[in-house]
């Protein structure tokens, strides 16, 4: 099983006690994902027994392609694309002028612990 050794079970019941006495559209969830052009090559192939698998792929770094997008109450909030990878800047930016003006009063915002 793989986990963080950072975690601590003690706040996560806590935060999780917190949140199970939110109204479901009081809780927006937020995460940001990336995806690169090469990340379907994968290290591995079939051949046959006995045989060698060889295969050539581009060195050349492509494009990476990057979303956030907020979930509450089986709705997304604000989603954005944008090209390269996510930074403090860009997700700063992205809050302020985006999604803040799509939240209500009272709604409290879950992120990971990215980062940025």
């Amino acid at each position: 099983t793989y986990g963080y050794q950072e975690r601590d079970q003690q706040q996560r019941e806590e935060f999780i006690a917190q949140i199970e006495h939110m109204e479901p559209q009081e809780v927006v969830y937020l995460d940001e994902a990336g995806m690169n052009s090469q990340d379907s090559d994968y290290p591995y192939g079939y051949c046959e027994q006995g045989q060698r698998f060889d295969v050539l792929k581009s060195g050349k770094r492509q494009g990476r392609v990057s979303y956030m997008a907020p979930w509450c109450h089986q709705q997304l909030l604000a989603p954005d694309r944008f090209e390269g990878c996510c930074n403090r800047t860009v997700f700063e930016l992205w809050l302020e002028f985006i999604l803040i003006p799509t939240l209500k009063p009272g709604q409290t915002l879950v992120l990971d612990n990215a980062t940025f």
